[in-house]
């Protein structure tokens, strides 16, 4: 309890607002209060949007092999190849291959897009 306290005092007014705008029912735990926090201010991974980048990811002029092989890797660490599934791979390249610039922009905005949404939404005019 005393941990927290002293949390709510250095953190600032906009994140006591978040603190105190939660349902957490159990807030005088440290850990909870923290794991709260960082909930809140990690921005949402898009998967399909990360391995877009990283399969259209080219070698810079200029730049070489061992950069480019780095700049790569760090463009996968999003990219959660460890779990993906054969229907995720079918609507990877069917977002990437889609030639519409604003259908593809659309698409990759969605961070839940499964296949049968992805049909749904190339089915509209």
């Amino acid at each position: 309890m005393i941990q927290v306290a002293t949390q709510l005092t250095v953190i600032g007014d906009q994140a006591r607002d978040v603190y105190f705008g939660s349902d957490e029912r159990n807030k005088s735990k440290i850990k909870l209060v923290l794991q709260q926090f960082a909930n809140y201010c990690q921005p949402q991974k898009n998967v399909l949007f990360e391995r877009y980048r990283f399969n259209k990811r080219a070698k810079e002029a200029g730049k070489g092999y061992d950069q480019y092989k780095t700049a790569l890797r760090k463009f996968a660490k999003g990219c959660e190849f460890h779990t993906i599934t054969p229907e995720e791979i079918l609507r990877d390249c069917l977002t990437f291959g889609i030639r519409h610039v604003k259908v593809q922009e659309r698409l990759l905005r969605e961070s839940q897009l499964n296949l049968k949404r992805h049909t749904a939404c190339n089915a509209m005019p």
